[in-house]
């Protein structure tokens, strides 16, 4: 997996999008209400901003965390690149050793070892 064009390449970080073959381009048959009903309004007149939160302007993106690595921060690294949201919609793997932490809490650590 590679890195999108124009976007500068950083060691053991890989960032892609999935290929357009998996999203088919051909026509739709429609279901539901029509594209002009619904809260979709609702949000546009919210302003352009919290419609594009809610999903309306929606990227998928492949972050790929190697072992030895720290899972929350290559996911805040990549938050980090612009102004954007995160929802991890789906992770596999196995991670060998965590620590929770508790803000506002003395002492409030958690750390697993496998």
């Amino acid at each position: 997996m590679g890195s999108p064009p124009g976007a500068a390449a950083q060691p053991g970080f890989t960032l892609s999008t999935p290929p357009s073959h998996e999203y088919p381009s051909g026509p739709k048959k429609g279901r539901g209400k029509n594209s002009g009903s619904g809260n979709w309004k609702a949000l546009a007149s919210l302003g352009e901003l919290f419609a594009k939160t809610a999903g309306g302007d929606f990227t998928p993106h492949v972050v790929t965390v190697y072992t030895g690595e720290d899972v929350a921060g290559k996911i805040l690294t990549f938050a980090q690149k612009g102004s954007r949201g995160v929802c991890v919609l789906s992770a596999n793997g196995s991670v060998s050793n965590v620590t929770i932490r508790q803000p506002g809490s003395s002492g409030g650590l958690l750390t697993y070892e496998a």
